[in-house]
């Protein structure tokens, strides 16, 4: 009979420290999974805060899209268009919310693995992109950084792109890269990543001024001093080589005795198999000027002066203003 309860205890220890061990198991399974939704951070910001434990600072983040336990903390800017919306402490903990670090700072932190849940919402960006359009006006092309346009956008941001309509959608950013003299049309356009978008349109006249060391030449008997090009007898001033849009141009002349060479202007494109009329020549001791009308759109009109007088002439600038879509007679 003693051999039987001896068993029969034992059975029974058995079966208690069975029990025992599933629920030891399970109550482990449940803490472990209770802060498996929260990560340790070791490296945000403390406003104010105190732990009384040496050595323990550490709080446990969890993130929620509503209800929803995300698995980490959603990117600044977002595509799914979520926003910090509150937190949820214990401890007496309080989060701020750095909006520009995208960053949580905590306040009132008095104890060692204090636990905070972060709640985003979805607030979608429904901002209107703005541009801000360089002003309508006459610009010399030549090394100028101008900035055509910048363009203000939502939290998700977006995209500004600029094109000369007047000239095949040539895309631009700045003056110089319009690169054609004339008259044009600008249009610029922002698109927000939010799928919001804006046009806008100035329009801008291309001039550009020509000096000995940008983009005048010369040849035979001719040398460049003093920023002046000068011509001998016989001797001629080319180019530069520009492209120019359709319409009415104004060219002037700068240097000395300029007025010897009057007789001997010619405006030209070689690659387009056209030469010029000058018209309404104009001139004085110091500079001389006359207008042109380039008939179509142009790669490389060239300005050429020869000097078949028996002074020397200096060169150092010669201006291209557009002057109109035709000129009067």
């Amino acid at each position: 009979m003693k051999l039987k309860k001896l068993e029969k205890n034992k059975y029974k220890k058995l079966l208690f420290l069975v029990i025992f061990g599933i629920v030891f198991i399970c109550v482990g399974v449940l803490i472990d999974k209770t802060f498996s939704m929260y990560q340790v951070s070791k490296s945000f910001e403390f406003v104010n805060g105190k732990v009384n434990y040496y050595g323990h600072s550490d709080v446990y983040f969890a993130y929620y899209n509503g209800i929803t336990w995300l698995e980490d903390i959603p990117k600044k800017n977002n595509a799914d268009n979520l926003v910090y919306d509150h937190a949820e402490c214990d401890n007496e903990a309080i989060v701020e919310w750095d909006e520009e670090e995208w960053t949580p700072k905590v306040k009132n932190l008095t104890k060692a693995k204090t636990r905070c849940s972060l709640y985003f919402k979805v607030e979608k960006d429904t901002t209107v992109p703005e541009i801000t359009m360089l002003k309508t006006g006459n610009y010399d092309y030549a090394d100028n950084i101008s900035t055509i346009a910048t363009a203000k956008f939502g939290r998700l941001g977006g995209t500004l792109e600029c094109k000369v309509t007047s000239y095949n959608n040539k895309v631009v950013s700045k003056i110089s890269d319009i690169n054609i003299l004339g008259k044009h049309t600008v249009e610029c356009t922002a698109t927000g990543n939010n799928g919001l978008k804006t046009t806008k349109q100035e329009t801008y006249t291309i001039n550009a001024i020509f000096t000995y060391n940008n983009g005048l030449n010369c040849t035979g008997n001719c040398k460049k001093s003093y920023d002046h090009i000068y011509l001998q007898n016989g001797m001629r001033q080319y180019g530069p080589y520009v492209a120019m849009k359709k319409g009415c141009y104004h060219i002037l002349y700068y240097g000395l005795y300029v007025s010897y060479i009057f007789n001997n202007l010619e405006i030209q494109s070689t690659n387009d198999n056209w030469v010029g009329e000058v018209t309404k020549l104009n001139y004085i001791y110091s500079d001389l000027n006359y207008y042109a009308n380039i008939p179509k759109d142009m790669r490389d009109v060239e300005f050429i002066a020869t000097n078949n007088s028996t002074y020397i002439v200096g060169i150092y600038q010669v201006e291209v203003n557009y002057a109109g879509e035709t000129c009067s007679t």
